[in-house]
């Protein structure tokens, strides 16, 4: 039973490391105006990581009112950021993929029980742009730090996210792969992150 009881505890902190230790920042400029464009530029965020379970990599700031995020997955298929919940159901979700006639939109989804999700009725997304670059995904948007679900993204504050993607297919289907963390809001830093670097 011990032994049991210590590989049980091996595992979990296995995946703990896996992940990495501790929320992701999210730097908090005084005023930060970024081009919603679906590219990424070096020095356009303040913040950024490489998520290890997905092979996601992040890059986000804030200022005063909104959260400017960008995504790039390691496929070319849809790709996914939840927030406000640590699980899909009550998860506010900006989601880039494929619409019926093969164009890539943003949309912002909430998060249902059983796995489920549907279009917001009232979506807060401000912007957002999906396209490929070199084969793979690359999602741009601006969201509201006072969510749908009613979370807010408050300096100081750890709300938790969820990540996936499909390697391969644009329109919505299973995940390729998924992973969850919690983010936390602080103040701006000296310099900005350098694009796609591991914190």
């Amino acid at each position: 039973m011990r032994r049991l009881i210590a590989a049980i505890l091996m595992l979990a902190c296995g995946q703990a490391l896996a992940q990495g230790a501790g929320p992701r920042e999210v730097f908090q400029l005084d005023q930060s105006a970024i081009k919603v464009d679906g590219a990424i530029e070096p020095g356009e965020y303040r913040s950024s990581f490489v998520d290890r379970r997905t092979g996601i990599e992040v890059f986000w700031q804030a200022d005063s009112h909104n959260l400017q995020a960008a995504m790039r997955s390691p496929g070319s298929g849809w790709l996914a950021l939840g927030l406000g919940s640590a699980g899909m159901n009550g998860a506010v979700m900006v989601i880039g993929f494929q619409d019926g006639q093969g164009n890539w939109v943003v949309q912002e989804h909430l998060g249902k029980p059983f796995f489920r999700h549907a279009p917001a009725e009232k979506p807060r997304l401000i912007s957002g742009q999906a396209r490929l670059v070199d084969g793979r995904l690359v999602m741009e948007f601006v969201l509201p730090l006072v969510l749908a679900n009613g979370q807010v993204i408050a300096t100081g504050r750890e709300v938790p996210f969820l990540l996936a993607y499909h390697k391969d297919k644009g329109k919505l289907s299973k995940h390729t792969k998924k992973s969850s963390g919690s983010l936390k809001m602080t103040r701006t830093p000296a310099q900005p992150a350098e694009t796609g670097r591991e914190k």
